[in-house]
């Protein structure tokens, strides 16, 4: 689920809330339709936070492999359940019996493996972050990048990273001069 997160950028109801039937391993793609929140009672809600939350990202084919051995493995734990298995939900990364997983719990599980690892903590959102920020540095553009985070506007994604440009404007000028340079 981790690697999941930090190959993706969805965010973490996106990913809790995430069916197979939404994942395309053919493709090589996933559609986020819906993320789980929790009421006031504690009672699960699938909706997407805004309307660009909607949205289809290629996976990496490294995660492919990863994420059809995880079936595999799930579906073995739905023949151990049985009927006691939450079939319905049809969940990627479920609780043993198929319900959606607490999000405490998955954020102390990432907690323990990164004890474990001997790395510095962080949190479950910052694998979102990771992942936009190495798209960025790899020079991908701010639109793209906000198309795969499902952020509303890309002025959304300049505030939270718009300081991972810093050479923006020397490259600029140096793009337009060979530009013009070409048409001389």
């Amino acid at each position: 689920m981790y690697d999941f997160t930090l190959s993706t950028e969805l965010r973490e109801g996106e990913v809790l809330a995430l069916p197979w039937f939404n994942l395309d391993l053919e493709k090589g793609e996933v559609t986020v339709t819906r993320s789980v929140s929790y009421d006031e009672k504690g009672n699960p809600e699938l909706i997407p936070k805004t309307e660009k939350s909607y949205r289809t990202i290629t996976l990496p084919s490294s995660l492919i492999q990863k994420l059809q051995e995880h079936k595999e493995k799930q579906m073995v734990m739905k023949m151990r359940f049985g009927e006691a298995y939450q079939h319905d939900l049809d969940l990627v990364f479920p609780t043993m019996n198929g319900g959606f997983l607490n999000p405490s719990n998955v954020r102390r599980e990432l907690y323990r493996l990164m004890k474990e690892a001997n790395v510095r903590k962080i949190t479950f959102h910052d694998l979102r972050h990771t992942h936009a920020s190495l798209l960025i540095k790899n020079g991908v553009s701010p639109k793209f990048v906000q198309q795969r985070l499902g952020h509303e506007d890309v002025e959304t994604t300049l505030r939270y990273y718009a300081h991972l440009y810093p050479n923006a404007d020397k490259e600029a000028v140096s793009s337009y001069e060979q530009e013009i340079e070409k048409h001389k």
